[in-house]
């Protein structure tokens, strides 16, 4: 960290689909270049270590132990980097399958956290193999960890949600009733609520940070943080308002691919 900022990257993996052992090595090694250029968080993109495009591939046992075979070997070879990063593979859990980020950090999972929003339309078909990511987190055992599929529950780490109804009260209003969080008003690129500041009694004693993105045709999309009223309000305010001029960044500059009528 320099002046209070870190450096944030995404990356993109040469890959080859359904080659988990060869993609793993690619991740891991994209991985080790990115923590000596000083990066801290990294994000790489989803289903990298299979492919996106593997079809029905995706129901073979074969590829979904070569995905947790390599994930464990990307583990292993970066557990002494400094740096966060996001791994796209699928999980299966409970005869479902899940399109999910592993996040990583020093050789360990800190939470797989499934897609929710799945496309299904044109070229994408995702929910021929995927379940969208369900309510609540669940802990199983992956890559000899015990990790939890969700990460919510992550919050419960904190002294300030020991107590169980409070606890409860919290994990309910993030699983069924997140999309009341608060949209920052007017041109003010990010809003703070703390603790009594919240409308929702389940958040009065906690804060929330939340910033809006730019997705274009008058949509604005939203990126926030949930946690304990001692956070570090500076740092997350600016880590996250980074992001989303980064998001927004991305969604003007997008290609989009062209439509029937204009290959005509």
């Amino acid at each position: 960290m320099r002046d209070g900022f870190i450096k944030v990257a995404a990356g993109t993996p040469q890959i080859r689909v359904a080659d988990c052992r060869y993609n793993a090595e690619q991740i891991f090694t994209l991985m080790r270049e990115a923590d000596k250029q000083g990066v801290r968080v990294l994000a790489l993109p989803e289903l990298c270590l299979t492919g996106y495009t593997c079809g029905d591939l995706f129901l073979q046992d074969t590829l979904l132990r070569g995905a947790e075979e390599g994930l464990a070997t990307i583990l292993e070879a970066t557990k002494h980097l400094d740096l966060l990063a996001a791994v796209g593979l699928p999980v299966r859990h409970q005869n479902k399958l899940y399109n999910c980020a592993a996040v990583l950090h020093r050789g360990e999972i800190l939470a797989l956290v499934p897609k929710t929003y799945l496309p299904n339309y044109g070229e994408f078909y995702e929910k021929r193999w995927f379940e969208p990511a369900g309510p609540g987190d669940r802990l199983f055992s992956f890559c000899g960890q015990e990790v939890y599929l969700g990460g919510t529950t992550q919050l419960l780490k904190f002294p300030e949600y020991r107590d169980a109804d409070k606890a409860r009260d919290l994990m309910t209003f993030m699983v069924d009733n997140k999309q009341n969080l608060p949209v920052p008003s007017g041109n003010a690129p990010v809003q703070i609520l703390i603790g009594p500041e919240n409308v929702d009694a389940a958040l009065k004693e906690s804060s929330v940070v939340i910033a809006s993105y730019d997705i274009g045709d008058g949509m604005r999309g939203l990126v926030g943080v949930v946690g304990p009223t001692r956070m570090d309000y500076a740092s997350v305010a600016a880590r996250l308002t980074c992001f989303a001029e980064s998001l927004s960044h991305m969604f003007e500059k997008r290609q989009l691919p062209p439509t029937k009528e204009e290959q005509s």
